[in-house]
């Protein structure tokens, strides 16, 4: 059998395009992936942020958003303030947070997911992350009922997070 010919469909169906060869040697590979998808953080589940969440403790060190609407939020995220959240599609709010703001949010969401997710999700669990910014680096906090969001890194310390768009 001889070698198999690539053709043109093979170059799109495995992500490969002829500028993506070109550049390819010129450019290293992190600066490759960071040139097509950006700088990428995540979120890392981590009880202790449920928990402060759920005993309504407001960090003073953090700017807090909602998703969603006020008084039924999908998510609540606290940034740190050395950070921004690119908020142009404005899914997020910023909110001024105090303990009671935060319980009324916490158990609203509590209250209302089960109904809004459906009667088959009515143990609806709730996360709370640290979100982590492409180097590791703690930039902030994440309480909803779903763990996984788009975090993407901009210029100027600014925060790009997709945030969920309901009830999972």
């Amino acid at each position: 059998m001889g070698k198999k010919r690539l053709t043109r469909r093979d170059f799109f169906r495995y992500g490969l395009s002829a500028a993506g060869v070109m550049i390819m040697p010129n450019v290293s590979h992190a600066g490759f992936f960071d040139m097509l998808f950006g700088r990428r953080g995540k979120l890392d589940v981590r009880q202790e942020v449920k928990k402060s969440f759920e005993a309504y403790r407001v960090d003073p060190d953090l700017d807090y958003y909602i998703a969603g609407s006020s008084p039924w939020p999908v998510a609540i995220v606290g940034m740190d303030k050395k950070y921004t959240m690119d908020h142009t599609k404005k899914t997020w709010k910023k909110v001024r947070m105090n303990t009671k703001t935060l319980k009324t949010m916490v158990d609203r969401m509590k209250h209302m997911a089960p109904m809004l997710a459906g009667a088959k999700r009515s143990t609806l669990r709730f996360y709370g992350c640290d979100i982590l910014d492409d180097k590791g680096n703690r930039v902030g906090t994440w309480y909803s009922a779903t763990r996984q969001a788009v975090v993407k890194m901009k210029e100027n310390n600014q925060i790009y997070l997709f945030a969920p768009s309901g009830w999972c």
